[in-house]
């Protein structure tokens, strides 16, 4: 797996991949994959499964949109997400030059899927969101005043109307 802008190569997996071809027993057909991966400029996280051979490895990566790879494989089934980001994110799966598969959401905690065919079954793109749970801090810390979960408390803010006295829940009401 190389990125397509340096062609900086994964180093444990081209000696993985190395070891695999050089072995007889090998007969597999490796492709040229490229995966092209753009949207809103934020962190992303990617896992990989590549198939080659008898050989099943998983990549993962972590960097910032917008982003390419090259991979040769058998085949390639990769999952991309912006967990803690709400945004856009279009994702490419090329084979030997050719568009198999595309995929593109627009959400909170956009997810993509792009795969080849392989054991998995025909190529294809997927798009989901995460979930976001009721009472999630999205990030701030529980009293952190710029959590939009927690409503503000300000005892300084003057009543609407002046003419009516604040009424204090635990104090009883007078008797008629």
């Amino acid at each position: 797996m190389a990125r397509t802008g340096t062609v900086k190569y994964l180093g444990a997996l081209t000696a993985l991949l190395l070891a695999v071809t050089a072995t007889p027993g090998f007969a597999g057909e490796r492709r040229e994959f490229l995966i092209e991966l753009d949207g809103t400029f934020a962190e992303f996280e990617m896992d990989c499964t590549l198939i080659d051979g008898d050989v099943r490895q998983t990549v993962r990566r972590r960097e910032f949109l917008p982003e390419s790879y090259e991979i040769l494989a058998e085949a390639v089934s990769c999952e991309i997400a912006m967990p803690g980001y709400s945004g856009r994110i279009r994702g490419k799966l090329y084979a030997d030059g050719k568009l198999i598969a595309s995929a593109a959401q627009n959400a909170v905690r956009p997810s993509i899927t792009l795969r080849s065919d392989g054991p998995w079954g025909p190529a294809r793109g997927t798009r989901s969101s995460g979930p976001f749970f009721r009472g999630e801090t999205r990030g701030y810390p529980p009293d952190s005043p710029g959590n939009p979960s927690v409503p503000p408390i300000n005892p300084s803010v003057p009543p609407v109307n002046p003419s009516v006295p604040p009424v204090d829940p635990w104090t009883p009401a007078p008797a008629q």
